[in-house]
C-alpha cells in the first residue's frame, strides 16, 4: 500500500509546551493529498495498462496495471503538484525501488513483494509483484482469532529479518502496511522509508508505531522494527491503537527528558505470556528487548504451542461433556480451569 508516514523537523525537548507539540504533530498527521489521477485505460511507459486504482495516500498511489504479456502488476508513482512536495516522494520511491532491488535479488521471500522495475531518467514509476489480499487495518476490524494474528506477526518479522540480512531497517511497520493473501500469509509491503536519508534534526515515520530512537532521530538497528511490530501486535489483538500518535509524541517526551518508562496498556483475558511478550517487545530501552529476530521467534512459537494445548483440552473437554447441558457453565463439577475461560475468546472468536 502507500505509507502516510509524516516528517516533522525541528526540535523536538521540553522547550516546546505540549499544546504546541500536539499542535504540530496534528497538523501534519492527514496531509492534503495530491495525485497522479491516471484513469483505467490510461498507457504508461508505453507498456503497462492501468486497470485501476488499488490505493492513495501522501506520498504515492498505486495502480493495478498490466504487463506487455498480460501480466498483473502493482505500480507505485509518486504524488505531489509543486517540486517541494514532489522532490521528497520521489526520492522515496527511489529508496524503495533500491531496497527491493537488493531483497528480491538477493534472498527473495514470499512476505517482501518481488520488484520488476525501478525509476529511471524516463519515468518515475516502479514495478512490484501484485499482492491480491486484504489489508491488516480492514482485516483486523473483521476479528481474528489470536493463533492467526501470532502467524501474521511470525510473517512481518521473516519480512524483516531478511532485510535486516542486508542491514535495511523498514521504519514504518504498521497495518495499513501489511497485506494479507487469500492463503493467509502475510506480506510487508512500503519500504520507502528504508533507505530515505532524513534531513538532521527531522523524524520520518508514522508516530503511533515509531520506537523512541526512531522518534529522537537517533541511528536505527532491528530493534527499532521490533519495537513497531509489537505496537502492531498489540493493535490487532486489541483492535485499537495502544496510544495516539499525540499521547505517543508527548510520551516520548517524558521517556527523553524525565526517563520515564511508558508501558503498554494491559489488554484484559489475554494469556499472560502474551502480554509478557507485547511488553518486552515494546520495552522503552532498546536493549532490553529482544535482541534479535530468532529470540523473538522462538517466543511467539512457544506461545503458539501452549495455544494449540490450551485448544486440545478445550476439545477433549467438550467431548467429554458432550451430552451435558448445564446452564450456567459453571455449575459443571469439571468445569475446565480457568485459563480455558481466559484464553477461549481469543484462540476461537
Amino acid at each position: 500500500m502507500v505509507s502516510s508516514s509524516i516528517s516533522i523537523s525541528g526540535p523536538r525537548t521540553l522547550a516546546d509546551t505540549p499544546k504546541a507539540l500536539a499542535a504540530r504533530l496534528s497538523g501534519v498527521s492527514e496531509p492534503r493529498v495530491f495525485t497522479s489521477q491516471l484513469k483505467p485505460g490510461a498507457i504508461v511507459a508505453g507498456k503497462f495498462t492501468v486497470v485501476e486504482t488499488i490505493k492513495t495516500g501522501q506520498m504515492g498511489s498505486v495502480y493495478l496495471v498490466k504487463g506487455p504479456g498480460g501480466e498483473l502488476c502493482a505500480m507505485k508513482v509518486p504524488n505531489g503538484n509543486t517540486a517541494e512536495i514532489l522532490g521528497p516522494n520521489i526520492k522515496a520511491l527511489k529508496g524503495e525501488s533500491d531496497t527491493l532491488r537488493i531483497l528480491s535479488e538477493g534472498s527473495p521471500s514470499r512476505h517482501i513483494p518481488r520488484f520488476f522495475e525501478g525509476p529511471s531518467e524516463d519515468h518515475n514509476h516502479l514495478i512490484l509483484e501484485y499482492i491480491d489480499g486484504v489489508a491488516l487495518d480492514v482485516e483486523i476490524k473483521r476479528g481474528v482469532p489470536l493463533k492467526e494474528l501470532l502467524g501474521i506477526t511470525v510473517d512481518v518479522i521473516g519480512a524483516l529479518k531478511t532485510a535486516w540480512e542486508f542491514g535495511i531497517v523498514h521504519k514504518d511497520v504498521k497495518p495499513a502496511n501489511v497485506v494479507r493473501r487469500k492463503d493467509g500469509s502475510a506480506v510487508l509491503l512500503d519500504w520507502g522509508l528504508a533507505k530515505y536519508e532524513k534531513e538532521e534534526g527531522s523524524v520520518i515515520g508514522t508516530p503511533a508505531y515509531m520506537s523512541p530512537e526512531q522518534m529522537w532521530g537517533e541511528d536505527l538497528d532491528h530493534r527499532s522494527d521490533i519495537y513497531s511490530t509489537g505496537i502492531l501486535l498489540h493493535e490487532m489483538i486489541a483492535r485499537e491503537r495502544p496510544f495516539s500518535q499525540s499521547e505517543k509524541f508527548l510520551g516520548f517526551l517524558r521517556i527523553k527528558d524525565e526517563k520515564e518508562k511508558r508501558g503498554l496498556p494491559v489488554i484484559q483475558g489475554i494469556p499472560g505470556s502474551v502480554q509478557k511478550l507485547l511488553s518486552k517487545m515494546t520495552e522503552s530501552d532498546r536493549e532490553k528487548r529482544h535482541q534479535n529476530y530468532d529470540e523473538l521467534l522462538g517466543e511467539i512459537k512457544a506461545i503458539q504451542q501452549e495455544l494449540s494445548e490450551i485448544e486440545e483440552r478445550i476439545a477433549a473437554f467438550r467431548y467429554a461433556n458432550k451430552n451435558c447441558f448445564y446452564y450456567p457453565p459453571r455449575t459443571v463439577a469439571e468445569e475446565p480451569p480457568s485459563v480455558f475461560a481466559d484464553t477461549l475468546l481469543w484462540v476461537r472468536a
